[in-house]
């Protein structure tokens, strides 16, 4: 099926929001918005097709500029600031060797204390990553409303069977996705000086590892309905549940990719 139908294909799609902006959470392709895939997205500055610095847009999509902490041609240095007197000017020209009796920090400041220029602020993400708990919860719960309605259409202990086996499974994807979520930092720190702050993945395995769950459980509701259809002979029945667990799988992916996965530390 085509990109575009609001039905997201597990084997080739990360998402389907059924229209084609390319600026809305999920491009014309089907794919989630990311730095470098050419379309400005919330949070972005610029986005010129790539992820290279010193182009103009930076490799986070930024405005590059001076005082970025990204050396451009142009300019003689860049400390991460737009301070004068600390070995690199606001222009970002070299200026002389800063006259200290003290001790000289690493953003060049007589007797600082190294955090003048590296511009970073913590990041509290508990709200988003408590909304993707109530996402999984949520589409849990659409696969417990799809085994309801295959156990009144079919009345077998053996349809009963099924339902239990399949809200085991429920279960199991939403404890694992509410493990993977709380191995995420709650708070993070990001840092625009690229020079003295390294920025490490403290989360990018476990948001994968969410959104395959979130597909699992999608299919989960897939599954169940297909069995309803065969056995009651309709073959729209349970079309609202599909949409629904659709809408809570599109959801839950647009809320992981907000997630920030990097946190910086510094010298």
């Amino acid at each position: 099926q085509a990109c575009g139908l609001a039905i997201i294909q597990q084997s080739s799609e990360a998402c389907d929001d059924g229209n084609s902006d390319n600026t809305d959470g999920c491009t014309n392709a089907c794919e989630l918005p990311a730095c470098g895939d050419g379309f400005i997205q919330d949070g972005e500055q610029c986005d010129d097709g790539n992820t290279a610095d010193n182009d103009g847009c930076s490799g986070s999509c930024n405005v590059e500029s001076c005082g970025d902490a990204i050396l451009q041609s142009g300019e003689e240095c860049d400390d991460g600031n737009s301070l004068d007197g600390d070995g690199c000017s606001s222009d970002c020209l070299v200026e002389p060797e800063v006259d200290c009796d003290g001790i000289v920090d690493a953003c060049g400041v007589c007797d600082g204390d190294g955090t003048s220029c590296l511009g970073c602020e913590n990041v509290d993400q508990f709200s988003t990553l408590a909304s993707l708990d109530g996402g999984a919860n949520s589409q849990r719960e659409v696969v417990i409303r799809s085994i309801s309605l295959l156990t009144r259409l079919v009345k077998s202990q053996k349809a009963r069977n099924y339902g239990r086996r399949i809200r085991n499974k429920a279960d199991a994807l939403y404890v694992q996705n509410w493990t993977l979520i709380f191995e995420i930092p709650t708070t993070v720190t990001s840092c625009a000086n690229t020079i003295l702050c390294v920025a490490t993945d403290v989360g990018t395995q476990e948001v994968e590892g969410y959104n395959a769950n979130a597909f699992a459980l999608h299919d989960l509701t897939k599954q169940v309905i297909r069995k309803a259809r065969r056995a009651s002979g309709r073959s729209r029945i349970g079309q609202k549940l599909i949409r629904l667990s659709e809408a809570r799988l599109q959801e839950n992916l647009n809320i992981s990719a907000s997630v920030s996965t990097f946190s910086s530390t510094c010298d």
